[in-house]
């Protein structure tokens, strides 16, 4: 059986760009967001012989703002050269996009290069906002220092305002395919002490066992939540994934977790609970009894 330690890595919910979604609200406007609400990612990749670039924007922020229009891109190289950029601003082309706390949007589909060159060279996108003039330098990995005109004979220079920006859109809730597809072929149960002090530390075991010919962790860390009904638990956490599982038929996984009694947990029994968020599956649970 594959045996892991405890990984101590608490994730809110919606957090990751990888499996980002925009929060649904019934509001249809509020106040510009700035660039101080939001936390900016870039991602890129080959496709078709070209570098497609995009950029998430999550509202990190306690309050709700919203995004409208076109961000101000700016590609640099190693040395801070402009190499692309993209045109005025389309504010008014596309719907507003209304983030509430920890919501997402994004802009991307954008070619940025040509993926030829020897080496992957680290570049950045320079990120503006429509209504902010602040911008915040975001890494980016392309496969050419420089990322124009790659390979058509022309001689290699800087070609500003031609970058083909989108509009921010929202970004739509991922089922439960992608990375986490084979998660459902995976049967989990708990392995706990029947009793447990309170003040302590509980802890347990989750074991995944494959409910079919293969089963994959994914490479995208799920998250799940755990408690003890009625007195602990919040929050959530990534599984450890730091080494890729196969599981074939009939084999196990085991995941030691942990998770703090209050000391002034109440006496008797309760029940331990353990849920996947990432896909979201039914809780396992098992009766844990709090002793002095």
């Amino acid at each position: 059986m594959h045996s892991f330690a405890w990984w101590d890595h608490p994730r809110g919910f919606n957090t990751r760009a990888v499996t980002a979604y925009t929060l649904p609200t019934a509001l249809t406007s509020a106040r510009p967001c700035r660039l101080g609400d939001l936390a900016v990612s870039a991602t890129a990749g080959g496709a078709g012989g070209s570098v497609i670039a995009g950029v998430d924007f999550h509202n990190a922020s306690r309050t709700t703002c919203a995004l409208a229009g076109t961000p101000r891109i700016e590609v640099l190289d190693r040395a801070g050269t402009i190499w692309q950029s993209n045109a005025a601003d389309r504010t008014g082309r596309a719907p507003t996009v209304v983030l509430v706390p920890n919501s997402w949007a994004a802009s991307g589909g954008w070619s940025v290069g040509a993926s030829c060159g020897s080496e992957p060279v680290t570049t950045s996108l320079r990120v503006a906002l429509p209504t902010d003039t602040s911008s915040r330098n975001v890494p980016l990995v392309i496969g050419t220092a420089h990322p124009s005109h790659c390979g058509d004979g022309r001689p290699r220079r800087p070609h500003p305002r031609e970058l083909g920006v989108t509009p921010f859109e929202p970004i739509d809730k991922p089922t439960d395919v992608g990375h986490f597809v084979l998660m459902s072929s995976l049967v989990a149960s708990l392995k706990a002490p029947p009793t447990v002090q309170r003040g302590s530390v509980l802890r347990y075991s989750l074991i995944l066992t494959a409910d079919g010919p293969s089963g994959l962790m994914s490479d995208v860390c799920p998250l799940f939540q755990q408690g003890l009904s009625g007195i602990a638990g919040a929050g959530s956490y990534e599984l450890r994934c730091d080494d890729e599982v196969t599981l074939n038929d009939g084999q196990a996984a085991a995941y030691d977790l942990q998770l703090k009694v209050p000391g002034g947990a109440r006496l008797g029994l309760t029940t331990l609970s353990f849920r996947f968020l990432e896909p979201d599956l039914a809780a396992v649970t098992m009766p844990i009894t709090v002793v002095r």
